[in-house]
């Protein structure tokens, strides 16, 4: 199969500093991810980092029914107040409309 780079994309999701912290035996994943990472930019493809942050008291997420509870009642990955929600090896790039 032949990827097209002005038809394909790679999608990271969720390589955080933080998301990995909280999942044991996470880090075998990296290895595998810096390969896709660079073979896409070789390739010339487009590359998609996207992360888990929300805003500072977490409107985004309801006060009951949300799997995100734990992260609301441990005020895990707000945006620029600490550290945790970092894409793995480079910066975050924040996109809002």
């Amino acid at each position: 199969m032949k990827l097209d780079p002005k038809k394909t994309a790679l999608l990271t999701l969720d390589c955080q500093m933080g998301i990995f912290g909280l999942i044991t035996g996470a880090e075998v994943v990296i290895p595998a991810a810096v390969r896709a990472v660079e073979f896409a930019r070789k390739n010339s493809f487009l590359i998609i980092h996207l992360g888990l942050g929300f805003s500072e008291g977490y409107p985004e997420i309801p006060d009951v029914g949300s799997s995100f509870k734990r992260v609301k009642d441990n005020n895990l990955f707000v945006e620029g107040l600490q550290a945790g929600h970092e894409v793995i090896g480079r910066s975050v790039v924040h996109i809002r409309n």
